[in-house]
């Protein structure tokens, strides 16, 4: 009797080809060669075939890879293993399409997202010898689809921000998830939300450029080719051998005389008494500046050879040196760290923290402040490589410490800039724009975040919601804006010169505050007052 591999070999040499999909058996073949009786014999052998085929699919494709985890992936698992149900670390790309989608090609620019970059399919596996990151060849996630009959806008973001904060489970996967929110058929808001262990903020405009350029080659009938990229792999090898050479000495060395002695607590006295475990819980004000005030901004800093990040990093630090009362502060900032040209266009986790430690109790010039600054910026930059928990480890050996090295954040977001939204792939059909009100949130109790968009600057003011109230973080932007403008009119003064008060609390405090005459009766003395009030 002919066997189901015979059979399958006889069909092949009649020009009949048998694939299976999703358990479906599809035959290709000219027109007239699939007779009556091969079909009948297709039927008879059916189940067998599709066991046949999809054994040899199974048997082509590549075992998983693992992969070592990097000293800061490490960092966030063993933290989201801590506190299972956090959010803090998701972070999502959102994006509002207007026009016409189509829903299966979408689904499948999605997958060869993940064929493009592996590390999205990533599981984190625990083994004797550490901790492993498995990649896939071939993730497959579906598009989660929501039908939403809801007409306001905030209320639909609600919805899409609440699905965004849904938790991963780092061991069980997947670590990247993609939802479409649709109102209807010319209307919908497209959420991907990734855990920061395999993504950063760099990450995201790469990701969303390739997704969106792998749909509109398919909606156009083009084919798609994938880039050969060196993996997150190399990274991991490249950081292995930095800290087991004479350079990563060097930054350890650093980073050991940064954080040596008793490192200050910053006290922003909070609005609400402190949760026994934190909450992870965050909420985002923006102010979007002018554009004259934009324009000075980068005006002033090309003119004194700073970076805007500078200067915004330094005025924070004055703000904060006003409400604490302190001299030394220490503010974390995110550094990208990319050793090699060829990782530039890939996706992962490329981001290291950096402790940036500075006085601001000294009486100097404004200038002067910026300058000292820069310098420590720099520096902290040269040696952004050495990775954060690993200070920390070297800091635990050498004091018993329970407070964070930071609890404020600064970042400085100028991606966006070099890759415009109106760069992303369009069509008249079919277009995008990114909604920037949901974002990650709660891995700081209070962060500073300012997005250089090149013709404005927007800043993103961060906060746990249990920890300070929405009015007195409304103030606290507002006092930072207010610095930033004083200094835009009067930028020669000493740092302890400038004010950071509106004219309203400038009036209440000066004149409402000492507003202290009132009118009393004629001919009355002062001592009749008194025992008027006695009785």
């Amino acid at each position: 009797m002919e066997t189901v591999t015979e059979f399958l070999t006889k069909l092949a040499s009649s020009g009949i080809k048998l694939s299976v999909e999703a358990g479906r058996l599809n035959a290709y073949a000219q027109k007239g060669t699939l007779t009556s009786g091969i079909k009948a014999g297709i039927l008879a052998r059916k189940a067998e075939l599709i066991a046949l085929l999809e054994s040899q699919v199974q048997s082509r494709q590549p075992k998983p890879r693992e992969v070592p985890l990097s000293a800061g992936q490490k960092g966030l698992y063993l933290l989201q293993k801590l506190y299972p149900e956090m959010s803090a670390y998701n972070c999502p790309v959102c994006l509002r399409i207007g026009g016409k989608i189509n829903v299966p090609l979408l689904e499948k620019a999605w997958q060869y997202v993940l064929e493009q970059y592996p590390i999205l399919t990533a599981t984190v596996i625990e083994k004797e010898a550490g901790l492993f990151q498995r990649l896939a060849d071939r993730g497959r996630a579906a598009i989660q689809q929501h039908v939403c009959d809801i007409a306001d806008e905030e209320q639909l973001l609600a919805l899409v921000r609440q699905e965004s904060k849904k938790p991963f489970d780092l061991n069980r996967g997947p670590l990247a998830r993609i939802d479409l929110f649709s109102r209807d058929a010319q209307t919908a808001i497209l959420l991907i939300t990734v855990h920061h262990l395999v993504f950063d903020g760099a990450s995201a405009m790469i990701l969303m450029r390739s997704f969106l350029t792998f749909y509109q080659q398919l909606c156009e009938g083009k084919p798609v080719v994938l880039a050969e990229l060196p993996g997150y792999e190399e990274f991991v090898a490249w950081e292995e051998a930095m800290l087991a050479s004479p350079e990563g000495e060097s930054h350890a060395t650093y980073w050991q005389k940064q954080l040596s002695g008793e490192l200050p607590v910053l006290e922003l006295l909070p609005d609400l008494p402190r949760l026994a475990q934190p909450s992870f819980e965050g909420r985002t004000l923006v102010e979007k500046l002018p554009e004259d005030l934009s324009r000075w901004v980068h005006e002033f800093t090309r003119a004194h050879s700073l970076s805007p990040s500078v200067l915004f990093f330094a005025l924070f630090q004055l703000v904060l040196h006003k409400y604490s009362n302190q001299d030394e502060i220490i503010v974390g900032m995110p550094v990208t760290v990319r050793p090699a040209q060829r990782s530039a266009p890939d996706v992962g986790y490329f981001i290291n923290m950096v402790p940036l430690r500075t006085r601001c109790g000294e009486q100097v010039l404004l200038k002067q402040f910026l300058r000292r600054v820069q310098g420590t910026m720099l520096d902290a930059l040269y040696h952004s490589s050495y990775p954060f928990p690993l200070m920390i480890e070297k800091l635990a050996s050498r004091q018993a410490r329970k407070d964070p090295v930071f609890q404020v954040a600064y970042g400085y977001q100028n991606f966006i800039a070099q890759s415009a939204v109106s760069g992303l792939p369009q069509r008249e059909t079919f277009r995008v724009e990114p909604i920037p009100e949901v974002a990650q949130e709660g891995d700081f109790d209070l962060s500073l975040e300012i997005f250089d968009y090149t013709a404005f600057f927007s800043v993103h003011l961060k906060y746990n919601p249990d920890v300070y109230g929405e009015q007195t973080m409304r103030r606290l932007l507002g006092h930072y804006c207010e610095l930033l403008t004083a200094v835009r009119k009067c930028p020669d003064l000493s740092v302890h010169e400038y004010s950071m008060l509106t004219e309203r609390e400038r009036s209440r405090i000066l004149t409402e505050f000492n507003d202290t005459r009132r009118d009393y009766r004629e001919g009355v003395c002062l001592h009749q007052l008194f025992a008027e009030r006695v009785v």
